[in-house]
């Protein structure tokens, strides 16, 4: 989705028309996708959703957290950030550096990070990555799916951009963080001229301080109808099998 490119689309349009309007009904995720339907028409020919990631409604495995945190080893008398961020060695280091000194446990369950006190990406199973964003006090990530989960358990994050897009309509995560009112404070493009680390680190800061009083009634109100959305547009795929 990063680098789609609406010019390209628009050569080969009507072929999109041509295929997808057999379909019965389509779900769409994101911004882009949305805008690309409603470009070649095909809107006007089928039912359209705006339905949200298949994750949200994902039921994991309940897991205690003694259970997992003591299978990897982790203290359960600090704070932990989970931090799903691979590459960017500055930012990476001043990250750690950072919750370091806050008194802050750093685990990564995604790809190895050099700066992470545990890094268990290669060792969790899928039950067990789902079941960890429980466990964090905080989390910075730049993968799509840990927004996703921390959008799902209510943990505060901060979500990075994982590649340059052509624009923020190519974003999956923008796109998603906006459909909840919280791209203004937790999304973060590190690839902008303007973008400075320091600010980053004290973003990061308010989000968390604040995700309770300011951002959690919010996330939770609107994922909840996001869920309810999503279960409809399924009654809707069963109607037509």
């Amino acid at each position: 989705g990063h680098r789609t490119n609406l010019e390209i689309f628009r050569e080969y349009k009507q072929k999109v028309f041509e295929i997808l309007a057999s379909y019965q009904l389509i779900g769409v995720r994101d911004d882009m996708t949305q805008k690309m339907m409603e470009e070649a028409g095909i809107d006007k020919v089928v039912p359209v959703y705006r339905i949200s990631d298949p994750a949200f409604l994902y039921s994991p495995k309940h897991i205690e957290p003694h259970e997992l945190l003591g299978k990897f080893m982790i203290s359960s008398d600090r704070p932990i950030l989970g931090l799903l961020f691979y590459g960017k060695e500055k930012i990476s280091h001043k990250i750690c550096e950072h919750y370091h000194n806050k008194g802050y446990l750093i685990i990564n369950f995604n790809m190895f990070n050099p700066y992470a006190d545990i890094n268990i990406g290669h060792q969790v199973d899928p039950e067990e990555w789902a079941a960890f964003y429980k466990q964090l006090t905080f989390c910075i990530t730049d993968r799509f799916h840990a927004s996703v989960f921390c959008l799902r358990d209510d943990v505060p994050f901060v979500a990075i951009e994982p590649y340059q897009p052509k624009s923020l309509l190519n974003s999956k995560i923008y796109s998603l963080l906006k459909d909840f009112g919280i791209e203004k404070i937790c999304y973060q493009n590190t690839y902008l001229p303007e973008f400075d680390l320091d600010r980053f680190i004290s973003t990061c800061d308010q989000v968390e301080s604040n995700w309770k009083a300011d951002l959690s009634d919010g996330v939770r109100s609107r994922l909840h109808m996001q869920n309810q959305s999503q279960k409809e547009f399924l009654e809707l795929v069963k109607q037509q099998i």
